[in-house]
C-alpha cells in the first residue's frame, strides 16, 4: 500500500484485517478505495477510515 501513499501497513495477528497509516485524509480515501477494489472478496467485509486517538492511555471506569 506504500505505492499509493500509506506511511505503513500491516495485518492483524488474529484475523484477516489489514490496516494502513496515512498522513492525509485524501491518502486514506485512496487506500480505502484500493482495498475495496482489490481486497474485499464478498459482502462480509468492509473498509473503514478512522482517526487516530491522540489522547493516549487514560482510565475510563
Amino acid at each position: 500500500m506504500s505505492e499509493i501513499g500509506a506511511l505503513a501497513s500491516g495485518i492483524s495477528g488474529s484475523g484477516p484485517t489489514l490496516f494502513a497509516l496515512c498522513d492525509k485524509p485524501e491518502t486514506a480515501q485512496r487506500v480505502a478505495d484500493w482495498l475495496s477494489k482489490h481486497y474485499l472478496q464478498n459482502q462480509e467485509g468492509f473498509v473503514h477510515i478512522c482517526r487516530l486517538d491522540t489522547a493516549g492511555a487514560r482510565v475510563v471506569g
